[in-house]
This record gives structure tokens, C-alpha cells and sequence, in this order.
């Protein structure tokens, strides 16, 4: 209905009843008869009159639509005059469908209609509950409220209206006041999930959980023959009496896990019914019974849709995982990637478990392909350069950074792995450069990752760049933001002047300070020996190398045996020299600098003069972190 008919339904309105206009339609000519048009207009003049309206109404009217031959005004048999309940029922009908066509059209008074109908009406549920949404949105509570318990009273047996006062007085967090209609509602149709999910919300908010244990077995005695009400009460009562993290009672659990049961026992041979099933065996961690039921599932998707179903192969899995099973789960993904070789999902997962499994390279290939297919989540390109870094591919890794950035232009954190694959890679001025671009990017946005280990490593990175001034002024500023953890930058420092025999007074402060925070740190002992070492203190130099050696783990140790076959060397030991250097290489066959040293100290070791200016041993990793 547009405007102009709309105003002049109205206006009609404001002066006539709806039992009298419809009269007067009634009344109007009929096709073919020989009357005059002022027959019409005397019915419309003497419908106004009896609906009461004043002077304005008065006026004589002329009918809506011409009649070119007009008849006798229609007579209404006996039998088709309505009782007078059913006039009001009309009445409130005709406002209804005038309130539609104003909400349609965009007019303001939609709602003064559908007051009118529900005056008219009181026991139309669902218009009492249509217009107590909008009194709410009008955040007129109290109306809205008052509204529903009028209308409950005309209608006492409508579920809905309980049920919508239920939950009002459950948003406004008064489960006290919800309690009594929530009851109502569930005694009037416990069959129905409306009411029943009403009451168990209603006790939730009350922590009344001995009235939702009441209601759970008083639940499994409904005659429901519909699988999906049986689906969401499971869903329902495991919400309800079994938070996440907290391991439910077997009694409950039984009970709760019979609600599915009956949900199988009505669709046995239903996928979705299965598959949901499942879901709730493992969510209640019985992940024995959810793989059982997954296979199920998984077995009549494929008999139903021809392929396999990777939603429910990929839950499966995960429960095959939980179920201690996961050699099961890997070949169950790498069956499925044979069929679904498009889906990027699958392999992601099966990239986890390779990676949990301990078996990077496969972990990595999976990744590589998953992101090839699927290129727009940007935590799956960090992950995959993370691997890379792990794996020690730092020039793949700095390329896969690279192609990140050019992706998703100006995220802070994958400039900031960028640097770091930079360095990984050796590439330190690049790295160095990468690091200030990083670090206005978090400064513009709001800079919360410029933290003590963000200047850590960038003071790191200007280190290996040759930067030594910057590479202080940015370890300091990491101390400074935090320095009750700021043992590693002070290490970081110290090490970095005494490796280079400068500033030795300044480097013995820092790393005392570094080991004043964490006593006994391998790496920080180890700085401290080599500092002795280039103060020729050489006894003390070894005890500290060897306190460094008693503390870390083996794997770990290469750097500080270097360390220590430079100490003994030059203490004249060139036996425990040679054996220091061999274990070093032993546990990092790459140190060519090492292998150097031993081939040059292996003839001295039979000449009566021990070589005074071999090399010092140079760092292969970051200083004083082995």
C-alpha cells in the first residue's frame, strides 16, 4: 500500500469504526443495478453517524471509486452477519493489516495500530509478543512487561507469552522473577524445546542445579518423536550441567549421554544425527565412543553423497588424537588430502601433527601446500616461517617473509620476522634496516610490542650489523623497560664488548649484574669465564667455563667447550685443549673455526713450545648464548 491510499485508510479511520466501514463497503452499488451514487453516499453519511464520530465527520462523502452503473445496495443474509466476538476479531484484524502496511511504508504510527488490534484482541500471543519487542527496543521495559501479563491473563494457555516473560526478566538478570513463568511455561508443553530450554536457563542464571537434574530426568520420559529435540536437550543439559574443564559426574553424564541415545534410537541410519552424537561424546572427553561414532557417521556420508565428508573425517581425527591414536589420525587426513586434494584444511591439521609427531620437513610441506591453497590467513604465514626458522632455512624463511609482507602490507609482525630471517640468514645490514621499518610500524600503531625483548633483538641485529654504538644504545633501552628481567641484555652487552676487548671494566659490571638476576645461568657463567680469559686470568677462566659446563644441557654446549679449549690452550694444557675443541665439534660438526684451531694445535701438542698467537675462537652464536 502506498502513501496517499494508506492516509486515506486513516483518515476513514479516525472517524469510522472498522465494523462500520466495512457496512458501508457492504453497501456500496453493485454492478448493473439503477441507483444513484447518493444511495452511497447516504450509507457512508449513516455509518459515520452511528460510529459516533463529531462534526468534521459530518461532511457528505463521496464514494472512493465511481460506479458508471450503479445498483441496490447489497443485502446481508442473517447467516453471514458476525457474532459480536468475532466483529472485535475483525476489527483488530483490520488494524493489524493497517499497522503491516504502515511498517511497510515507512510510516511512524505502524505501532499505534498494532496497539489497537491487541486491545481489540488481548488473547493474540503473538502480537502481544511482537509489540512487547518493540517496547523494548524503545527500552520501555515496564509497558513491555505489563503488556505480557495482560495478555497472559486473556490467554493463559499461549506458550509463548510465559516464555517471553521468562526471558525478559532474564536479561534483566532477575532469575527469581523468571523462575514462575519459566515453571509455567514448561507445565503447559514440557514437550516443547521452548520451554524446556527457558526453565533450564531460568536455573542456570539461579544456580538451581538440583531443579536441572530434576528436570533432566523428568525430561527423559517426555513422548518426543522428533531426533532433533532429543539433539538440542543433549546439548542443552551438557551445557548446563557440565562446564568445560570440569570432569562430570558419571551419574549425570549417563543420563545426558541417554538423551542422544534416544536421538539414535529415532534416526539410527542419520549422518547429521551421528555427527552429533559424536560431538557431545567428545566434548565429555569419552573420546573411545566419539571415534565410534564418527566412523559411523563418516561411513553413511560417503554411502549417501559418494565422497567423503571433511568435516566429519577431521573431527574424527582430532578425537583419534585425544583417543591416544594419532598415527590413526595422520593416515586417516592423508587418505582424505587423496580425496579432497583442494582443501587446505586437512593438510593444516595434518601439518600440527606431523610437527607434534617431531617430523618437521613433512610438517613444513604440509604447511607450504595448505597456504599455497589457501594464501588469505596471514597466521598461516607466520607459521610456516617460524618452521622455517626452526628448521634453520633462513633464506626460505626471509623470502616467505618477504612474500608475507608484500600480502598484507604494513603489519608490524611480519616485518619484525622478516628481520629476524634476515639475520638468521646473515644478511645483518638488511636485517638491521628491516628492524627500523619495524619498529615505526608498531610505533604508529601504538607501539605495544616495543618491548624489552623487541629491543633486544633489533640491539641484537645491530651487533651482527657491526653497529656497536647502536647496538648498546638499543640494549639499554631494554633494560630500561624492564629491568628486573633484563639479564639477557645485559649479558648480550657485556659479552659483546668483551668478545671484542673493549670496554672489558664495563662488560665485567654488566654481566655481574646479569648473573645478580639469574645466579648460575650457563650462558652468563660462560661470558663471565671469557672474561676472565681476555683479563689473562686464565685460572679463574676455566672454573668459571667449567661451572658453565656442569649447568647446561649437553647439545647446548659447543660454544663454551670452544671457550674452554682456548683457555686450557693458552694455560699450556694442550691435551684438555684438544679434547675441548673435539667435543665441540662433536656436538656441531659445522664449526670450521674450531677444526682450524685443532689442525694447527695437534703438531704443537709434540713441540716443546706452545704457540702463543693462535687465534681466539669468534662467536657462532648470539654472545654468551651457546
Amino acid at each position: 500500500m502506498d502513501r496517499s491510499k494508506l492516509a486515506t485508510v486513516q483518515l476513514v479511520l479516525r472517524f469510522v469504526s472498522a465494523a462500520a466501514l466495512t457496512g458501508w463497503l457492504l453497501a456500496l452499488p453493485v454492478h448493473g443495478a439503477k441507483s444513484s451514487s447518493a444511495q452511497a453516499d447516504s450509507s457512508l453519511s449513516t455509518a459515520v453517524s452511528s460510529s459516533g464520530a463529531d462534526s468534521v465527520a459530518s461532511a457528505t462523502f463521496r464514494p472512493l471509486f465511481a460506479d458508471p452503473f450503479p445498483s441496490q445496495p447489497a443485502i446481508v443474509p442473517d447467516d453471514l452477519v458476525l457474532a459480536p466476538e468475532s466483529e472485535l476479531r475483525t476489527d483488530a484484524f483490520t488494524y493489524f493489516v493497517l499497522g503491516v502496511c504502515a511498517e511497510e511504508s515507512g510510516a511512524e504510527d505502524a505501532l499505534g495500530f498494532f496497539r489497537r488490534a491487541l486491545e481489540l484482541d488481548p488473547a493474540n500471543a503473538r502480537l502481544a509478543a511482537r509489540l512487547a519487542g518493540d517496547l523494548l527496543r524503545e527500552k520501555k521495559t515496564a509497558d513491555a512487561i505489563a503488556l505480557l501479563k495482560a495478555s497472559l491473563s486473556a490467554a493463559p494457555k499461549e506458550l509463548i507469552l510465559p516464555v517471553e516473560l521468562a526471558r525478559l526478566y532474564l536479561n534483566l538478570r532477575q532469575p527469581d522473577n523468571a523462575l514462575p513463568y519459566a515453571e509455567r511455561a514448561y507445565k503447559l508443553a514440557s514437550s516443547e524445546f521452548a520451554a524446556l530450554s527457558t526453565l533450564v536457563e531460568v536455573c542456570v542464571a539461579g544456580k538451581l542445579s538440583q531443579r536441572i537434574d530434576e528436570v533432566l530426568r523428568k525430561t527423559l520420559l517426555v513422548p518426543q518423536s522428533d531426533y532433533g529435540f532429543w539433539l538440542r536437550a543433549g546439548d542443552l543439559f551438557r551445557s548446563a550441567l557440565m562446564p568445560r574443564g570440569v570432569p562430570p559426574a558419571k551419574a549425570t553424564l549417563e543420563r545426558v549421554n541417554r538423551l542422544y541415545g534416544k536421538a539414535l534410537e529415532l534416526a539410527p541410519a542419520n549422518a547429521g544425527c551421528l555427527e552429533r552424537t559424536a560431538d557431545h561424546y567428545s566434548l565429555t572427553q569419552q573420546y573411545g565412543d566419539a571415534c565410534r561414532f564418527y566412523e559411523r557417521a563418516a561411513v553413511l556420508y560417503t554411502q549417501e553423497n559418494t565422497e567423503t565428508s571433511v568435516v566429519i573425517s577431521q573431527k574424527w581425527a582430532r578425537a583419534l588424537v585425544l583417543n591416544e591414536e594419532p598415527e590413526a589420525a595422520i593416515q586417516l587426513l592423508e587418505d582424505l588430502i587423496q580425496q579432497h586434494p583442494q582443501e587446505s584444511e586437512p593438510r593444516e591439521f595434518l601439518g600440527e601433527l606431523y610437527l607434534q609427531q617431531g617430523q618437521l620437513v613433512a610438517a613444513l610441506g604440509n604447511f607450504r601446500t595448505a597456504l599455497d591453497l589457501n594464501p588469505a590467513a596471514q597466521e598461516d604465514h607466520v607459521r610456516l616461517i617460524q618452521l622455517q626458522l626452526r628448521l634453520k632455512r633462513a633464506e626460505d624463511a626471509a623470502k616467505a617473509a618477504a612474500s608475507a609482507r608484500s600480502r598484507f602490507p604494513g603489519v608490524p609482525n611480519l616485518t619484525l620476522l622478516l628481520a629476524v630471517a634476515l639475520g638468521e640468514a646473515k644478511r645483518h645490514q638488511e636485517a638491521l634496516e628491516a628492524f627500523d621499518v619495524a619498529e615505526a610500524e608498531f610505533s604508529n600503531s601504538k607501539g605495544e610490542a616495543l618491548d624489552a625483548s623487541f629491543y633486544l633483538t633489533y640491539g641484537a641485529a645491530a651487533e651482527r650489523a657491526g653497529r656497536l654504538e647502536r647496538a648498546a644504545e638499543l640494549l639499554q633501552k631494554s633494560v630500561a623497560l624492564d629491568p628486573a628481567n633484563a639479564a639477557e641484555a645485559l649479558n648480550y652487552m657485556g659479552f659483546m664488548w668483551v668478545d671484542r676487548e673493549t670496554n672489558l671494566e664495563e662488560a665485567g659490571v654488566l654481566i655481574r649484574r646479569a648473573l645478580g638476576l639469574k645466579p648460575n645461568h650457563p650462558a652468563y657463567l660462560d661470558s663471565l669465564g671469557w672474561w676472565y680469559f681476555r683479563k689473562g686470568d686464565l685460572a679463574s677462566a676455566a672454573r668459571e667455563l667449567r661451572r658453565a659446563l656442569e649447568k647446561i644441557r649437553r647439545e647446548d654446549a659447543p660454544e663454551v667447550y670452544d671457550h674452554l679449549g682456548a683457555v686450557l690452550f693458552q694455560a699450556g694444557d694442550v691435551g684438555g685443549a684438544l679434547s675441548a675443541w673435539e667435543s665441540a665439534l662433536e656436538l656441531e660438526p659445522t664449526l670450521e673455526p674450531v677444526r682450524e684451531k685443532l689442525k694447527r694445535a695437534k703438531p704443537s701438542s709434540v713441540a716443546a713450545e706452545v704457540p702463543q698467537n693462535l687465534p681466539l675462537p669468534t662467536s657462532s652464536a648470539a654472545p654468551g648464548n651457546p
